[in-house]
């Protein structure tokens, strides 16, 4: 059987899929290039201590941020910025359109992008990575999520 955790994860994995021309990973290594339109690794995050918990019936409500490493490229700072805010524009048009991943979740919620950095890769083109942290609401009746 599997976890409500693990079911909300798979509803967003699912969500961002829906987004054109990115490459799309769960839990992978950095990558060594980028991809030209762009690639997001979704990482598991973290569940934390559930926020609440009902007695009768036991159930836990969570509040799980899982977090979206998302990668563009591009030939100059400027380029770079303008690809990134594309797409986080993205994410959060396929998550509002979506808010309970598809019936997975009770609500999801993407926050504003987390260390933006312009990095450079010996012969090849520079990328900019940043941290999109997305908030996934949902209760279990397991204390593990």
């Amino acid at each position: 059987m599997t976890t409500r955790r693990e079911t909300a994860l798979g509803g967003l994995f699912s969500v961002l899929s829906e987004i054109s021309g990115q490459k799309i990973l769960r839990n992978a290594e950095l990558p060594e290039t980028v991809p030209p339109g762009g690639l997001i690794i979704l990482r598991d995050g973290f569940i934390g201590e559930p926020v609440d918990i009902t007695l009768s019936p036991v159930s836990y409500a969570w509040q799980h941020r899982a977090e979206l490493e998302v990668f563009v490229r591009g030939n100059d700072p400027a380029s770079r910025a303008a690809s990134l805010d594309d797409l986080v524009v993205a994410i959060e048009q396929v998550v509002a359109a979506d808010r309970t991943l598809g019936g997975s979740i009770d609500h999801c919620e993407p926050g504003p992008p987390e260390e933006p950095e312009d990095l450079a890769q010996e012969g090849a083109q520079s990328f900019k990575a940043a941290i999109l942290p997305v908030i996934l609401h949902y209760t279990s009746t397991g204390s593990s999520g």
